[in-house]
């Protein structure tokens, strides 16, 4: 489940939990990072009923934590969650032992998890990311149209993190990667569409 902020979607990922026996994994990009509770709508201990939740507070705000990371985190949850290190081939809800339910507001997250973008394997540049993070969003942005117009239509104009990051990958490989939908995972929720 994607969605904005308080939009209902971790009431309903704990009542799903709930009905099927699951354990929540969080898909949003704050609420990984410790101390970072107001303003992000993380669930409280109360609100949670019980129902364990994965990749909340799992990092410190002096670290980035990328999709990458997200990707790497989720996958031990899901090993753990369901019991199978077959995460992606399993076919329905009888193969694991409880269902993992990914909930959050970071799309691009879920869509990491899900191998529908290739994420690139670049180094972070600190001199580059220093130099860069000087500039305005609006001066980044447009230098991100010049460099990668692909990957300057699919990022917000006003996310200074993403515009730098983008400008990182496009430095090293000229250009965004490509998405992977040919080889694409299958959804560890795709039981539910039956």
């Amino acid at each position: 489940m994607v969605g904005p902020t308080a939009s209902g979607k971790s009431a309903l990922g704990i009542f799903l939990a709930q009905k099927l026996g699951g354990e929540i994994i969080s898909a949003d990009s704050r609420q990984v990072y410790k101390g970072l509770d107001i303003g992000t709508g993380k669930v409280t201990k109360k609100e949670m009923a019980g129902v364990p939740h994965h990749l909340l507070d799992v990092s410190s705000p002096k670290n980035q934590f990328s999709a990458d990371n997200f990707v790497k985190h989720s996958e031990k949850a899901i090993k753990d969650i369901t019991g199978s290190d077959l995460i992606y081939q399993v076919t329905s809800r009888a193969q694991f032992h409880r269902v993992p339910i990914v909930v959050g507001g970071t799309g691009f997250y879920v869509d990491a998890l899900l191998g529908r973008i290739t994420l690139p394997q670049v180094q972070p540049n600190r001199a580059l990311r220093a130099r860069l993070e000087k500039l305005s969003t609006e001066k980044l942005f447009a230098m991100l149209k010049q460099k990668d117009p692909a990957r300057a239509k699919t990022i917000e104009p006003e996310h200074k993190r993403r515009l730098v990051r983008a400008l990182e990958v496009a430095e090293v490989l000229g250009k965004s990667p490509p998405p992977r939908r040919q080889e694409q995972k299958t959804s560890v929720l795709a039981y539910l569409r039956e």
